[in-house]
């Protein structure tokens, strides 16, 4: 059977795709943040340029082109630390665009709290996982960082992931404690997230604790070594083919990651060509072909998704070899 259905297929094999951006703001470096905040987040959020840039404002423009719909998971603690008129404007930015708020936590900015808005939970020190966190330090985190997100003008979240993908079962009772019914942090091929979760620790649709788990699509090299489905370091034809495969099996949602200066240098926030031309193909492609549909957790049926596999593509050796060969003179050109 071939890969993807031919243009004179009636009806051919549809698949739902989930475009997500974890949407992040970072002051290079934890010393002198009052001083450096404004410049890190211009080139992070619009990169260099706030009318031309390729930051998450040009992300916007490239879907709002293709009228596709995405999901972006925002970090919204950083603003606690910095100024919630920050968090104003990445709030303004995404709805006026038409496309969807979910929740992003990266608990380092917790501990930026510990003395303020989180005093008397107990952080011991800095960490990238919000498990590391005891359960009670877990909800007060997330139910800051909820209203932080209500306040700049978001709709109340009902999806989540975890900063750097690293949560633990008990996150997810968290989550359900708080009214959330979703989590996409589960990416099997990073040795942090959801370890403790036994058999249930797979690439399958799965309500877990209450929570439907989402988990992010794979790509398994030819070499064996798997990795998340991501803009910046998956191949635009590994990516055709993870979702033909979804349709082709009948799979569940395709989450494909991004960040929101994926398409630009990290330093000095010029465009990235390599990226940004993988994620303009993609969007033009998945435009072209409208039996893979773009979603979010909002008009996502969970019944008709518990217990699907998510994709994992292998053997996609000249895709592989393609996606090699791209990455090698983009890390030459930019790195």
């Amino acid at each position: 059977m071939p890969l993807s259905a031919t243009r004179q297929d009636q009806n051919p094999p549809s698949a739902d795709v989930i475009l997500s951006f974890d949407v992040e703001v970072w002051a290079d470096g934890w010393g002198a943040i009052d001083e450096k905040i404004q410049s890190a987040f211009n080139r992070r959020i619009y990169g260099h340029s706030r009318e031309h840039g390729a930051g998450l404002q040009g992300a916007l423009r490239i879907l709002a082109e293709h009228q596709l719909h995405a999901v972006f998971f925002v970090e919204p603690l950083f603003a606690a630390r910095v100024g919630e008129s920050y968090l104003s404007e990445i709030v303004e930015l995404i709805l006026r665009h038409g496309q969807e708020i979910q929740l992003h936590i990266h608990p380092e900015w917790a501990y930026e709290l510990r003395t303020s808005q989180l005093a008397g939970f107990d952080m011991p020190r800095r960490t990238r996982n919000i498990a590391d966190l005891d359960v009670a330090a877990q909800d007060a985190v997330l139910k800051l960082a909820i209203e932080l997100l209500g306040r700049a003008g978001a709709p109340r979240p009902i999806a989540f992931r975890a900063g750097s993908y690293a949560f633990r079962r008990s996150t997810l009772s968290v989550l359900a404690a708080n009214g959330l019914q979703y989590d996409s942090s589960l990416n099997v091929s990073n040795t942090n997230s959801g370890t403790d979760l036994g058999d249930q620790r797979q690439t399958r649709v799965a309500e877990i604790d209450q929570v439907v788990e989402v988990p992010i699509a794979q790509i398994v090299s030819s070499f064996g070594k798997p990795r998340q489905a991501q803009i910046g370091s998956s191949g635009l034809s590994e990516l055709k083919h993870l979702i033909r495969l979804a349709a082709r099996t009948g799979a569940g949602p395709t989450v494909i990651v991004s960040h929101n200066n994926e398409m630009t240098h990290r330093v000095t926030g010029v465009p990235d060509e390599f990226v940004l031309r993988r994620f303009r193909g993609l969007c033009q492609w998945l435009a072209a072909n409208p039996q893979f549909r773009t979603t979010g957790f909002s008009e996502l049926d969970p019944g008709a998704h518990i217990g699907r596999a998510v994709p994992e593509l292998r053997n996609a050796h000249i895709a592989n070899v393609l996606r090699n060969v791209e990455q090698y003179w983009r890390q030459r050109r930019y790195y």
